[in-house]
């Protein structure tokens, strides 16, 4: 625990309670001359001193700006209301005057949205190109024990890296390794967004454009028109909980940065990484979401007709990091004993092992037999993910647009309810039985009262002020479904005029000129309507009122 200490004793200092767990020195950016020390804090006992805003003393949740002018107003309201909650948060639901239909398949997803608008959902399309990736580890032997009953064997470090990307132009794989670099993750991030580049183009909506001058083909190019945005989606296999946190680390450099992070410390269920160069966002997502937990194997062979594509074979406690170079730069085949799992408790069978080295013929070495096996586990994971994308497909989804499977069966559920949905129909007007607010004499007066309380209290000339007499001309006023408007009643309160500075007879008969013409849904009435509402477009209030 640290407490901070001042020279000068007629100062107050609050004290910062932090559990520092881990220090370390910044000289990336820095010169050496200007290292800076940075300390990672795993818990905060005094908020309020470190942050330096007041927290509730019964939710300890939330804060609130001392220097803020109304500060003692609001943590005075917030205190009492959650004193008479116990400290809990109370949710209430607040349901829409009018109801609003629930299509998660369509306001969820921009591009079909906008299809469906202008009745082109024929061309809807899934985002149906993507990047696979998976990570193969080596252990470094620990054996330490915690307690009674805890004992780490090993801790794992990442000393190679496969992807398979799938674009239009077919099926490409990258591979690195230790025999790289000490750096191989972040030079396949380099190369992954690259790969990452290719593949958000091909995702993207085309048009063609024919020369008529020339017999040439088609040229084909962005269709601009068409909203697409969606993050070039990177997919493990239990990356969530292995993978994402081995290269966590390098997802935040100078050239890319990470700009989202779903999920708990133990579990990212979605990290967004955004290329600063580029400008391009990739998604690092896992397959499992989207399955039932299952291994890799199984997988393949459930989503997959014939089952053509076989998962590899890897020994991987036969080497740690002290001798992995020398292992794996060896030209004979593995043992039949290096397969065993202590871990596990498992051997390998004799047929599975006479696969392995019908396998292994095939590589010089065990870096290569290394870099077939991890480039096929990603391969297998493509076919599934193409049957997984043509099945939500089905009812107009696409599958990377959504975090899970449960979101995905969500939107099922509802596009089925909605599959008859025709935009171009004709619907029964929805009665709307809100209960209606009429500007009272009464209601009126009291406001004026408080405008003229309000503007003394903050020194405001209040010459020109709406008065008590001017009711009248400032009632509510309703219109009707004989006044003009396109079905349902409008309601637009009058009192809103007396907002208008320096409002004189002039303005006053201009006013009621307007509210009285036949003209009021003209372009004379919207800038009546955008001089009261200043603050507010004038095409947002005119979009809202129609």
């Amino acid at each position: 625990m640290y407490q901070d200490e001042s020279e000068n004793e007629k100062q107050e200092i609050n004290t910062i309670d932090i559990l520092v767990v881990e220090s370390i020195w910044d000289t990336e950016s820095l010169s050496s001359a200007q290292e800076n020390k940075i300390s990672h804090a795993f818990a905060i006992v005094n908020k309020q001193a470190l942050t330096g805003l007041k927290f509730c003393p019964h939710c300890n949740s939330k804060a609130f700006d001392p220097k803020d002018k109304n500060y003692s107003r609001d943590y005075e309201k917030h205190t009492i209301k959650c004193e008479n909650n116990e400290g809990k948060i109370v949710k209430k639901v607040k349901l829409d005057y009018i109801q609003k239909p629930f299509v998660p398949h369509i306001m969820q997803n921009k591009t079909y949205q906008f299809l469906l608008a202008n009745g082109r959902q024929h061309e809807f399309k899934p985002t149906q190109y993507f990047i696979t990736y998976d990570l193969e580890t080596v252990p470094k032997i620990v054996n330490k024990k915690f307690g009674k009953s805890s004992y780490q064997m090993y801790k794992l470090f990442p000393f190679s890296v496969a992807s398979n990307i799938r674009n239009k132009q077919g099926i490409k794989k990258i591979f690195f390794s230790q025999q790289n670099g000490d750096d191989f993750i972040v030079q396949w991030l380099n190369q992954l967004f690259k790969e990452a580049d290719q593949v958000n183009a091909d995702n993207q909506y085309i048009t063609a454009i024919r020369d008529r001058s020339s017999s040439a083909a088609e040229a084909c190019t962005k269709d601009e028109t068409i909203p697409y945005s969606m993050e070039v989606p990177i997919v493990g296999f239990n990356s969530s909980r292995f993978d994402i946190s081995l290269i966590i680390q390098q997802m935040q450099c100078k050239d890319w940065t990470i700009s989202n992070y779903i999920g708990s410390p133990t579990i990212a269920k979605q990290v967004i990484v955004h290329h600063k160069k580029l400008n391009l966002k990739v998604k690092f997502v896992d397959m499992l979401t989207y399955l039932q937990p299952m291994e890799l194997k199984q997988a393949a062979k459930d989503f997959v007709d014939g089952y053509d594509d076989k998962k590899g074979l890897f020994p991987y406690e036969a080497f740690n990091t002290d001798n992995v170079n020398e292992v794996l730069s060896k030209s004979e085949p593995f043992t039949m004993e290096d397969f065993n799992s202590s871990l596990k408790k498992t051997k390998i069978s004799e047929k599975d092992y006479q696969i392995y080295l019908e396998d292994a013929k095939r590589f010089k070495n065990r870096w290569d037999y290394l870099q077939f096996y991890n480039e096929q586990d990603t391969y297998i994971m493509i076919k599934p993910l193409m049957t997984l994308i043509s099945l939500q497909f089905k009812y107009k989804i696409d599958m990377f647009s959504f975090m899970s499977m449960a979101a995905c069966s969500n939107a099922i559920k509802y596009a089925k309810a909605y599959e008859d949905f025709d935009i171009n129909g004709v619907y029964p007007n929805f009665e709307d039985l809100s209960q209606k607010f009429y500007l009272t004499e009464n209601y009126w007066q009291s406001k004026v009262r408080g405008s003229q309380v309000q503007d003394k209290h903050q020194r405001r000339d209040t010459t020109n002020n709406v008065q008590d007499n001017d009711f009248e001309p400032h009632k509510f006023i309703r219109y009707t479904r004989s006044s003009g408007t396109a079905g349902g009643e409008m309601y637009m309160c009058g009192s809103q005029t007396g907002k208008i500075e320096e409002v004189d007879e002039h303005s006053k008969q201009t006013i009621l000129r307007i509210i009285n013409s036949n003209k009021r849904f003209t372009q004379e009435g919207r800038l009546f309507i955008a001089e009261v509402k200043g603050h507010i477009q004038e095409d947002y209030l005119n979009d809202f009122r129609n």
